[in-house]
C-alpha cells in the first residue's frame, strides 16, 4: 500500500517511460490504494490534492476510480486537480462529470477545441456570448489562463467570475526561504 504509511507530504509519480497501457494500469491500482487510504482515514477538512495530467487517458466508466474520486472524493478530502488538453475524446456524460469541479483554469485550446471550451465558459456565465469567450481564448498567451470558478466578495459571499491570469514562470519566481 502505497499510502498507508504516509510519512512524506508529496508523492510524484513519473511514468513517462511506461508504455500506455501499463501506465493506465498502475495509476488506476494507485487511485484505488488512495482511495482506500482516504476513505478510512480522510476528512473533507483536511484536503489530500490529487494532480493528474493527460485525464484523458484514463478510465472515465462508472466504477472506475477516477470516476468515484468525482463522485464522491470531497467527503474524504480528495481535491482533483486534473489537466487534458482535449475535450474531444470525451463523451458528454465524462464532460459532465469533469466540469463538476468548482474552479476551471483555461489556457489557450487548439483550434478544434475552441468552440467546446467557449461553450462550456457561455454556460458558466449566462448572458454571455460564445464568439466572445472565443476570442478572449485565441488571444491567451503562454503562460496566461482564464480563471473560471467561484470569487471571493468583500463582504464573505462568493460569486462566480472568469478572470484572464497571467502566471509568473517559474524561474521569475522569488524564492522565499523557509
Amino acid at each position: 500500500a502505497v499510502f498507508s504509511g504516509l510519512t512524506s507530504r508529496l508523492t510524484i509519480l513519473q511514468l513517462a517511460r511506461i508504455p500506455r497501457e501499463v501506465q493506465r494500469l498502475i495509476i488506476e491500482f494507485v487511485l484505488w490504494d488512495l482511495w482506500d487510504f482516504l476513505s478510512r482515514t480522510g476528512s473533507k477538512d483536511r484536503p489530500h490534492p490529487v494532480v493528474l495530467d493527460e485525464v484523458q487517458n484514463l478510465d472515465h466508466s462508472p466504477g472506475s476510480p477516477l470516476e468515484k474520486y468525482l463522485r464522491e472524493g470531497r467527503k474524504f478530502g480528495a481535491s482533483m486537480i486534473l489537466a487534458t488538453q482535449t475535450l474531444s475524446n470525451f463523451n458528454r456524460e465524462e464532460r459532465d462529470q469533469l466540469f463538476q469541479a468548482a474552479h476551471k483554469l483555461f489556457f489557450c485550446p487548439a483550434a478544434t477545441e475552441m468552440r467546446s471550451f467557449a461553450t462550456i465558459l457561455k454556460e458558466m456565465m449566462p448572458h454571455t456570448e460564445a464568439d466572445d469567450w472565443a476570442h478572449a481564448l485565441s488571444t491567451l498567451k503562454k503562460g496566461e489562463c482564464l480563471s473560471a470558478g467561484p470569487e471571493l466578495r468583500p463582504d464573505g459571499s462568493l460569486r462566480q467570475s472568469i478572470r484572464r491570469v497571467a502566471i509568473t514562470a517559474l524561474s521569475e519566481r522569488v524564492r522565499v526561504s523557509e
